[in-house]
């Protein structure tokens, strides 16, 4: 499976953030992920 170059994730649930994360390293799906609990860091890095 190719791997999605970049992925963001934006929840303010923290423990959703924390699955997600696991899910991600496991999966290795992506190159890079990022995960941001405040809308105003995501929409920031955007």
């Amino acid at each position: 499976m190719e791997k999605i170059n970049k992925v963001v994730f934006i929840d303010d649930d923290e423990a959703t953030t924390d699955y997600h994360k696991y899910i991600v390293e496991k999966m290795q799906f992506a190159n890079e992920a990022l995960f941001f609990t405040q809308e105003e860091e995501a929409l920031k890095y955007l």
